[in-house]
């Protein structure tokens, strides 16, 4: 149970299946008393490791999760519940995901581009033609995205080379290691 309580669940369950007896019962009972889980998140399937996502964004409200897969698609789940409330088609490898901080947008990154999607309809609003993992030399993890306070501009980096993405000119900059704009 201390060690592994989803497990401690499972084979529990199977108990109670194969033999409905008192013990099985009580085991299960058990088991789902003491397990700090409350939802179980839908398998996205098979991911490919490399070394960048899937990674997850709670939503400022901590109402949502959205999880980007390297399926082409962006789930966002009822954080409470783990049920579906969006699946959003990227096309392409889309496992970066990065909540604004007033919960209005979620970037995303995956192999084609970085997206600013509007969570609630799943539209694209904006769309920066760079290589997220580019701008990352090889990879990038959702600690690599990061909003303004005020949800107006996204950095992108990996630590040698960060990008300044203004989301309100929707102009890409280059930033240089000593702080300043590459030309």
């Amino acid at each position: 149970l201390s060690v592994d309580p989803e497990r401690s669940i499972l084979l529990a369950a199977a108990a109670v299946r194969k033999a409905p007896t008192p013990e099985a019962l009580f085991a299960l009972r058990r088991a789902l008393d003491d397990s700090p889980l409350r939802a179980r998140m839908p398998s996205v399937g098979q991911q490919t490791l490399n070394y960048w996502g899937p990674s997850i964004s709670y939503s400022p409200d901590g109402a949502r999760l959205a999880e980007g897969s390297q399926d082409g698609y962006v789930r966002i789940f009822q954080a409470g519940s783990g049920r579906l409330f969006r699946s959003i088609h990227i096309g392409g490898q889309a496992p970066i995901v990065q909540y604004s901080p007033d919960g209005s947008a979620l970037a995303v990154g995956g192999s084609r581009d970085v997206r600013i999607v509007d969570p609630r309809t799943g539209a694209t609003k904006l769309v920066a033609h760079i290589h997220p993992y580019g701008a990352c030399a090889y990879f990038c993890d959702a600690n690599e995205f990061a909003f303004s306070p005020n949800g107006s501009v996204l950095y992108i980096a990996d630590g040698t080379n960060a990008v300044r993405w203004n989301l309100r000119t929707n102009r890409v900059s280059l930033l240089t290691p000593s702080g300043g704009l590459a030309g």
